[in-house]
């Protein structure tokens, strides 16, 4: 069973959809339950990772794949996996996939990707913030 829930104000755990509250509806009273608790991202802030990516790409003239950009940016950003071959190391960007990265793990990634960008483009971060906001 999974459902969608917050915490509200006197830390009861609060339903967040109408199928959430429909799964709950469907344990008996006074049952046992045990929890895990998995901080889900907002898609918003995927959005916005995803914005920071286009202004990145569309400013730049060195690399004409924006796969290839996207990966090389998380990369600079410190966000990748090393392999030890027999032909010398491989090095491997992390995915940004919701399930492979929880939401303060993609905030970080965010905040190193926003110094990245803007060292390319040679402005301050708080610019390519605004231009991010503005982009979406």
């Amino acid at each position: 069973m999974e459902f969608y829930a917050q915490i509200d104000y006197q830390n009861k755990i609060i339903p967040m959809y109408d199928s959430d509250h429909e799964v709950l509806r469907k344990v008996k009273k006074n049952t046992p339950l045990k929890f895990t608790v998995v901080k889900e991202r907002y898609y918003e802030f995927h959005k916005k990772v995803m914005a920071l990516f286009n202004l990145g790409f569309e400013n730049q003239d060195n690399i004409n794949s924006f796969d290839n950009y996207r990966k090389i940016v998380t990369m600079k950003a410190g966000f990748f996996t090393t392999e030890v071959t027999d032909r010398g190391t491989v090095y491997f960007a992390d995915s940004i996939s919701y399930a492979n990265m929880d939401q303060d793990k993609f905030e970080e990634l965010f905040s190193r990707l926003l110094d990245v960008v803007a060292k390319q483009l040679d402005t301050e971060p708080k610019e390519i913030r605004e231009q991010v906001y503005s982009f979406m």
